[in-house]
C-alpha cells in the first residue's frame, strides 16, 4: 500500500503542465470603502497560485466588490458584508483515506466538469488541505479560494472562458470537489440538521488579477451536486 498525503497525489499532473516563469504583474483594484484606486505589484510564478498575495487579499477583504455570484439558492453578496465572526481563514482539514484506485474519481466527470488524476492503485493515507476562506453568508456556507494565476495582460483574459480554461488546465475542479467534501464532513459533524442542498451555498474561485469592481471577470462559482460529494466520500471511505 502507498500511504501518503493524498491531496498532493491527486492534484499533481506531471504531463502537460506549464510551470511558467517568474514575473511581476501590476494589479489595479478599486477600494470601494475609501473610493480610491489601489495599485500593487505581485511577483511570483506566472502560472502558479502557490505564492502569497497578502496585499491583494487584504484589499479584497476590505472592499465592497460585488461578486455577482449566481449559485443555486444563493443571493448576491459582497465579501465586505461577511462579518469576521462568520468566517474562518485558512481552514485546514484532515481525514483518513482507505485504499482506493485513483481512476475511480474519473466517474465524477461530466460534460461540464472534467476531473484529472494520475493512475495509481491501492493508494491510502491522509487527505490534508487548507481552504483559503470558509464563511457564512445569510443562512448558507461557502468556501473560497484565491488564485493568482497569470492568464494574460488584459482584463478580458479573465472572462468566463479564460477562467474556465484555467480551472480545467490546473485541475481545480478536482480540488474544489475535495474541498466541498471536507466542508461537508466539517458541517455534518457540527450541525446535526445540516442539509447540503439547502445550507451549502457553493464554491467561489477568485482569480485576483482579473477581479474588478462591478465586473464578473476573474470569478468562478460552482456547486457540486450532493450525489457527487457522496460518491467521492464513498470512494475514499470504503
Amino acid at each position: 500500500m502507498k500511504k501518503r498525503i493524498i491531496l498532493l497525489v491527486l492534484l499533481s499532473i506531471a504531463s502537460g503542465v506549464n510551470f511558467g516563469f517568474i514575473a511581476t504583474q501590476t494589479v489595479t483594484l478599486f477600494d470601494a470603502i475609501n473610493g480610491n484606486t489601489i495599485t500593487c505589484s505581485i511577483t511570483g510564478n506566472s502560472n502558479s497560485s502557490h505564492y502569497e498575495l497578502p496585499i491583494v487579499v487584504n484589499v479584497l477583504n476590505k472592499q465592497n466588490i460585488p461578486l455577482n455570484i449566481k449559485v443555486e439558492n444563493a443571493p448576491e453578496f459582497s465579501l465586505a458584508s461577511v462579518k469576521q465572526s462568520d468566517r474562518l481563514n485558512e481552514l485546514e482539514f484532515d481525514f483518513n483515506v482507505t485504499p482506493f484506485h485513483t481512476l475511480d474519481i474519473l466517474s465524477l466527470s461530466d460534460d461540464q466538469v472534467r476531473l484529472q488524476v494520475k493512475d495509481e492503485s491501492a493508494v491510502e493515507g491522509m487527505m490534508n488541505g487548507k481552504i483559503d476562506l470558509f464563511f457564512r453568508s445569510g443562512n448558507q456556507y461557502f468556501l473560497l479560494d484565491w488564485k493568482s494565476n497569470f492568464l494574460g495582460d488584459a482584463v478580458t483574459d479573465y472572462d468566463a472562458d479564460g477562467v474556465a480554461e484555467a480551472m480545467e488546465a490546473n485541475n481545480y475542479h478536482l480540488q474544489y470537489h475535495i474541498y466541498a467534501l471536507a466542508v461537508y464532513k466539517y458541517l455534518k459533524a457540527r450541525l446535526p440538521d445540516f442539509d447540503y442542498v439547502k445550507d451549502f451555498g457553493g464554491v467561489i474561485y477568485l482569480f485576483l488579477r482579473g477581479v474588478r469592481e462591478g465586473s464578473a471577470t476573474g470569478i468562478f462559482v460552482a456547486k457540486p451536486p450532493l450525489k457527487k460529494i457522496l460518491a467521492l466520500q464513498a470512494m475514499l471511505d470504503t
